[in-house]
């Protein structure tokens, strides 16, 4: 392996490396609840992020980042490439493969057909159309199953909301609200339906003790494959949009 030091960029919280031949930006961050050094990869940004406890310097934290860079270049290299919403792109849908073309007078929506997303309207639009037919999928499979799950364990359907988070698939408030990522509609349904079983499990128990996970094997059909699949393949469902 062979690393280079390209140098700080105007910020002098960011850095590039080069290894082998590859630019990884490096974009370094404080955190007063940080106790040590860490380095992990945002895949929607193409790019690795530094975090430093408070009296961490710089030098010491891009010093750790240069010995990671051969870990940084692999993590990297695994992942998808970035793949925006755009005509001919092809994007995960329930764990299979959609090819995105435009049809100017396909409807007033996006209609998926023989593994095609058929999308109306002027090409500009596109990417914004793709995105909310994606969440609304996604909200419509989370709430389903959400209420499904609810009532075999005899609770009331739960409310449901989606967020794009980075570092989480779903979570459950104090007063009963489940939060998920739209973006598990790219995933197989076992996934999906993995991450609402673990949240719906949360409705009874606020903590991930004995009977919390008891609770939660009953509900999710494929928990073992399906946690196998986020660990690796999670973050590859962030290189799209």
């Amino acid at each position: 392996m062979s690393v280079a030091r390209l140098g700080p960029s105007p910020r002098t919280s960011e850095e590039v490396l080069e290894v082998d031949g590859r630019q990884i930006l490096v974009r370094a961050k404080r955190h007063n609840g940080a106790r040590r050094i860490t380095l992990r990869i945002d895949p929607r940004l193409d790019c690795a992020i530094l975090t430093l406890p408070r009296r961490a310097s710089l030098k010491s934290g891009f010093g750790f980042a240069r010995e990671k860079a051969d870990w940084l270049a692999r993590r990297l290299g695994a992942l998808p490439p970035l793949t925006a919403f755009e005509d001919d792109a092809t994007i995960p849908f329930q764990g299979e493969a959609v090819l995105i073309r435009h049809f100017p007078l396909a409807g007033s929506a996006p209609i998926l057909s023989g593994g095609i997303l058929h999308v109306p309207g002027e090409v500009a639009d596109v990417p914004d159309q793709v995105l909310d037919w994606l969440r609304g999928q996604a909200l419509m499979a989370l709430t389903v199953t959400a209420e499904e799950k609810a009532a075999a364990i005899d609770l009331p359907p739960p409310p449901v909301t989606i967020r794009d988070p980075r570092a989480r698939w779903g979570s459950c408030s104090a007063a009963g609200r489940l939060s998920f990522s739209w973006r598990l509609i790219m995933a197989p349904p076992m996934v999906l339906d993995y991450v609402v079983a673990h949240e719906v499990a949360h409705l009874r128990h606020l903590n991930h003790g004995t009977k919390f996970r008891t609770l939660m094997a009953d509900l999710a059909e494929e928990e073992v494959r399906a946690e196998a699949w986020l660990t690796r393949e999670g973050t590859g469902l962030h290189r799209y949009g």
